[in-house]
């Protein structure tokens, strides 16, 4: 094989990760669906792409049958969904009894299961003593100054001179990699011109090389396109070049295990014989077509009518809901949008409960995309969905010098001692040197930092001012924003009281804090893009503007900002010294109800955290955010199933268990369309993400989770470890979806409700290549109504059918 120019390396590097999903930081650690280099293809598919089922293992779909967990009906659904086939044959007599012929077909797929249950575990550690090496080098260079080689060069130039000095290594390694070229593409290009492989194969090989640390190479996708530091064909160099030192040849292609050996024909003929012991003409040929189905059906096809019967299950529940009437308060006094989070649906419901108020669902971020740096902080924020690439800079100007000098000073002061602490604990080895250094010292600090945190909210002293947002966006682009966010609300009628909150967590101890905070802000608190909307929406010029675009705001309404803290379910105003007096009291009797309603929601979220119940006193359960020892400070977004696309009053008082992600949509305030094509194609896609994330965690916590907490250990700000060795570990730690063995999370896809003109919905999907793909491939379900007085229908191949149910 000849050589190749850096051009064609880096091009065929770049064919073979064309699979791989950027994982980002700890503190922006939002969620992604860790095989979305795969959603071109049928879901389905994964089996054979990746050797793993895309279920959980079929025993547990059959306890949970025979528990009554998954209906017959909904069984009846799955099978007629994934094997038309079955559609038209109707009932067959069986033993004297009538019984749906796909429930006979169902009968076919309770054979003995062969599969193991996945669970937390320790780690997928990079097994093989090079990848070990691999991975501690690249974790000494990222996360220990006192390690890293002169930062010039590539990473590859890095790794290369590391080895050369490196005394643990064979002297003979260190002569073949100090004789290699300093160019990563000229590495590669040499090392497979001296294996003289097939030219064919070469992607392969490339992708053997990203696969065996797939926690690297997921982090290092994300820092070439947002750092700049590092490349995937850094990486497929530093491991091809190490292979290659130690005389080792590197595999083409990964090792995986066989789909499924799909259903024996004699066993089939068995459960035939036992179904239709008594049966007529019209039953013996169904059966026969039953019998030549099951036989087509192979271990996948199986798996995926489990998991789809438990979906449609969960969605007949839902459908129910949806069904019952709903209330409307007879006078709204405040109006709150909240982050479509699931967290939120069940503050929401608690508050209309309690209030004169009305709710609305929107994007975390308001549609005020930022790259915030608030008062004091060094380095900006970015508040925005990983979808867009930039925001707008913003910051913070303190109202009163004296107070913002005082507070400065000491925020340098603890931002100094939290540098330190970082900087010492930033590898593992040095996070077990620290602990032995710090002994009792470290105990009783971490114990003041505690009860410090319990008075404060793990707040730093506020200082009243304000974000200068209408400073840094142009007046057009701010009308643009306020009316892109009342038109994609249905916010068309204001009350006197408009409040925009944001969302974040309290957590101590946990390096995923992240994860719990507003995915659509960049896995930040929430509050400094509600601030910025918020003055948006005060700016004289701004409603001037939204009036002559038929968006009238009285002059009486005020918009405020406020943040849900989820882990306490309290709800705080933000910027409470711009407030006008007229508004005071209207604020002071919601912030009353948000209180009572926090109570009520804490004490419901207790029955389902671990180590709490209902009975649970509040201060003790809201203790677990500030308790530096706790697994379950919160559930984040455990146990999300659905998407609802549709006014407030399609769900207003109904208890969706904190399940759905609720964003509110009103056809009649969008008259061309581009508000529902904009949350189709933006929160809709992060819903997927996030919902993914958790579904593979669950399912598959060794390759797509992190792990226990309990042997976590951080490499700088990149990623964890579990334990003190091995690859990094990308997805969600094990106490995120369970508890021990019980599953806390139940892995369902995405099911997408949708209240709007089916025709409208038909075309943006018909344009939109992503949704397209997620539909086809079955990797979430969509379904839509017209309005109230229509039936649900769903969305196949070939547009709107009639919906499940029905079938």
């Amino acid at each position: 094989m000849s050589l190749l120019s850096a051009p064609e390396i880096r091009a065929r590097v770049a064919g073979a990760a064309r699979t791989v999903t950027p994982t980002w930081p700890l503190t922006s650690f939002i969620a992604v669906n860790p095989v979305a280099g795969y959603e071109s293809r049928p879901m389905s598919e994964l089996a054979t792409a990746l050797g793993e089922m895309p279920t959980r293992p079929e025993r547990d779909y059959l306890r949970s049958y025979e528990a009554g967990e998954i209906s017959a009906t909904a069984l009846q659904a799955a099978l007629r969904q994934l094997l038309p086939e079955l559609a038209g044959m109707g009932e067959l007599t069986a033993a004297g009894r009538s019984v749906p012929a796909v429930a006979v077909a169902m009968a076919g797929l309770q054979q003995p299961p062969s599969d193991t249950t996945a669970s937390g575990g320790s780690g997928d550690d990079a097994g093989t003593p090079m990848d070990q090496y691999l991975a501690g080098a690249l974790g000494r260079f990222y996360a220990d100054p006192i390690w890293a080689p002169p930062a010039s060069g590539t990473l590859y130039s890095r790794f290369r001179e590391l080895t050369t000095h490196d005394r643990t290594l064979p002297g003979r390694v260190r002569r073949i990699m100090a004789a290699l070229p300093d160019s990563p593409e000229d590495a590669i290009s040499r090392i497979l011109h001296h294996r003289s492989g097939d030219p064919g194969g070469m992607e392969a090989a490339l992708a053997a090389q990203l696969r065996a640390l797939p926690g690297w190479t997921s982090h290092l996708a994300w820092r070439a396109t947002h750092v700049g530091d590092a490349t995937l064909t850094d990486l497929v160099a530093c491991r091809l070049s190490l292979a290659y030192a130690l005389g080792i040849e590197p595999a083409e292609t990964g090792t995986t295990r066989p789909a499924g050996t799909g259903i024996d024909p004699g066993w089939v003929a068995r459960i035939a014989r036992t179904c239709f012991g008594h049966r007529g003409s019209d039953a013996g040929e169904a059966a026969a077509v039953t019998r030549r189905v099951l036989m087509l059906l192979d271990a996948t096809t199986r798996s995926m009518v489990w998991q789809t019967a438990v979906e449609v299950t969960y969605r007949y529940r839902l459908f129910a809901a949806l069904d019952q009437p709903t209330w409307a308060a007879p006078t709204v006094e405040a109006q709150l949008a909240f982050c479509i989070d699931t967290r939120s649906e069940g503050i929401r419901r608690r508050l209309e409960r309690r209030a004169d108020v009305q709710t609305f669902g929107f994007a975390g971020f308001f549609g005020v995309p930022l790259r915030h740096t608030t008062l004091f902080a060094q380095e900006a924020r970015e508040q925005y969905p990983a979808l867009l690439s930039s925001g707008y800079a913003t910051g913070e100007r303190a109202i009163d010098p004296d107070d913002a000098h005082r507070a400065e000073t000491r925020a340098a002061l603890a931002g100094a001692a939290r540098s330190t602490v970082k900087q010492v604990a930033a590898t593992p080895a040095s996070a077990f040197s620290w602990a032995e250094l710090s002994g009792w010292g470290g105990l009783l600090a971490s114990l003041g930092r505690t009860v410090a945190r319990s008075g404060s909210g793990d707040r730093d002293e506020p200082v009243d001012s304000i974000v200068d947002v209408c400073e840094r966006m142009s007046l057009d682009e701010q009308a643009a924003a306020a009316e892109a966010i009342l038109r994609m609300m249905g916010l068309t009628r204001f009350a006197p009281l408009v409040v925009l909150t944001g969302h974040r967590t309290v957590t101590v101890n946990n390096l995923y804090r992240a994860a719990l905070d507003c995915g659509a802000c960049g896995g930040n608190p929430g509050g400094a893009n509600a601030r910025a909307a918020a003055a948006i929406f005060n700016n004289p010029d701004v409603r001037h503007r939204l009036g002559d675009r038929g968006l009238s705001i009285p002059a009486t309404t005020w918009f405020a900002a406020a943040e849900h803290e989820t882990t306490t379910d309290t709800l705080t105003i933000l910027d409470r010294q711009l407030i006008p007096d007229s508004h005071r009291d209207a604020v002071a009797r919601l912030e009353a109800a948000a209180a009572e309603a926090g109570d009520e929601l804490t004490r419901e979220r207790a029955a389902d955290l671990p180590g709490a119940h209902e009975t649970t006193p509040l201060a003790r359960t809201r203790r677990r955010a500030t308790d530096w020892s706790e697994m379950y400070p919160e559930l984040g977004l455990a146990n999300n199933a659905a998407l609802l696309i549709a006014p407030r009053s399609v769900s207003r008082g109904i208890d969706l268990e904190r399940r759905v992600f609720l964003h509110d949509y009103d056809p009649a305030a969008d008259p061309d369309g581009q508000a529902l094509e904009n949350i189709m194609t933006a929160p809709l896609i992060v819903a997927q993400w996030i919902n993914a994330q958790y579904y593979f965690s669950t399912i598959h916590p060794e390759r797509y989770g992190a792990g226990s907490k309990t042997v976590h250990n951080p490499v700088g700000d990149l990623g964890v470890l579990a334990g003190h060795t091995g690859d990094l570990r990308t997805g969600l730690p094990w106490q995120s979806v369970a508890a021990g063995e019980r599953l806390l999370h139940t892995p369902l896809r995405l099911s997408v409700l949708i209240q709007a003109p089916l025709d409208r919905i038909g075309r943006i999907i018909s344009a939109t290549d992503a949704l397209r793909a997620l539909l086809d491939g079955e990797w979430i379900s969509l379904h839509a109504r017209e309005d109230a007085d229509h039936p649900w229908r769903r969305y196949g191949r070939y547009g709107f059918t009639t919906d499940e149910r029905t079938l």
